[in-house]
């Protein structure tokens, strides 16, 4: 499936199938968005999105407070274009 220019927002990205979707979906051109609490974890998430070949940012929040995250989602879509 080729993503190319799509972006992604993944949340709870720091581990298990957050991290892994990150990877694989940044594998196949998508630029990721990726949001959760642990700002050392999401580098390294994001690090991790960079070897697989595609830009990946980082959006410290959690999806239920939504305060946090609608600080979060206009600099998301500036970013990578959503």
């Amino acid at each position: 499936m080729d993503l190319k220019d799509k972006t992604i927002v993944i949340t709870g990205a720091t581990q298990g199938l957050g991290q892994k979707m990150a990877e694989v979906l940044a594998g196949q051109g998508a630029r990721i968005a990726l949001v959760d609490l642990d700002e050392a974890k999401l580098q390294e998430t994001a690090r991790l999105c960079a070897d697989a070949g595609s830009e990946a940012k980082s959006y410290p929040a959690m999806w239920r407070m939504r305060q946090k995250w609608r600080r979060s989602s206009p600099p998301c879509a500036r970013t990578l274009g959503a």
